[in-house]
């Protein structure tokens, strides 16, 4: 309905020729995975789940590597039309894909942003084996970074007068640690003095470059928290194809859920 403009000029007449026309549609969608996704999902946060009188949601995407391939997409819902979700934990919302394909924002990405973080150290030659500084923080207590840590240039940094408090899950591991422990343990000051010494727009520039972006099809925001500790929303989907760049080796191909469609003749 989107993207192809041989099945009609306009969303209307793609779907009439969708619905009526007769169409072969060959997807990439795995079934076996499909299953296995949603059972796993479903195991994990069941339909209806409701925490603190909030609905919670799961939603994941499988992405093949180099081909952009979409093998499996999945949510913890029943669907139903033009039903909003509430504690029946029915929808008609697609979770897993962007806001233009499925009416929804995504879901802030978390630490799942240190991987860009990592590649944008190593493209800039520091080994794996290298140290970071982690300043000392734990969940009840922050370090704070200002707009002195980050580099003069980077025009993602923090602005004039102000903070950033960051928490670490734990507050064990601090001061001169490793790449490898900082990724192994996800310390978030590490990742935090890290980004600071790359240039938050750099890592930014990697992550649009390796297909990562809003919920909404924008550019991760430019600013330290979204680019570090992914503050963003961003879509099962999106992410999924920048971590297969890594797995493809450095190759980003666009999702794609349809390889043919063909018509009787």
């Amino acid at each position: 309905l989107e993207q192809l403009p041989s099945l009609g000029k306009t969303p209307e007449e793609r779907k009439r020729t969708i619905t009526r026309g007769g169409l072969t549609i060959q997807t990439t969608l795995n079934p076996k995975m499909e299953a296995a996704a949603r059972e796993e999902l479903i195991r994990r946060v069941p339909i209806g789940t409701v925490a603190n009188g909030v609905d919670i949601g799961a939603a994941t995407a499988v992405i093949e590597p180099g081909t952009g391939h979409v093998l499996a997409i999945a949510q913890n819902t029943s669907y139903a039309v033009n039903v909003k979700r509430g504690t029946s934990g029915k929808t008609s919302v697609n979770w897993a894909v962007d806001e233009q394909y499925g009416a929804s924002r995504g879901f802030a990405f978390g630490s799942t942003a240190k991987m860009f973080a990592v590649a944008q150290a190593l493209r800039s030659g520091m080994p794996i084996n290298s140290f970071v500084f982690a300043k000392p923080a734990s969940p009840a207590h922050a370090a704070l970074f200002t707009r002195s840590d980050f580099q003069s240039s980077d025009s993602c940094k923090l602005g004039a007068g102000q903070t950033w408090a960051v928490h670490n899950d734990e507050g064990t591991r601090v001061g001169q640690i490793s790449l490898t422990d900082a990724t192994a343990f996800s310390v978030n000051t590490a990742f935090a003095g890290l980004v600071a010494k790359l240039g938050a727009c750099p890592v930014r520039d990697l992550m649009t470059q390796m297909g990562l972006h809003q919920g909404s099809g924008k550019p991760i925001e430019s600013f330290p928290a979204a680019i570090t500790l992914g503050a963003n929303p961003t879509s099962p989907l999106t992410l999924a194809s920048g971590y297969a760049t890594i797995a493809s080796g450095g190759t980003y191909c666009v999702p794609s859920p349809v390889i043919a469609i063909t018509t009787s003749e």
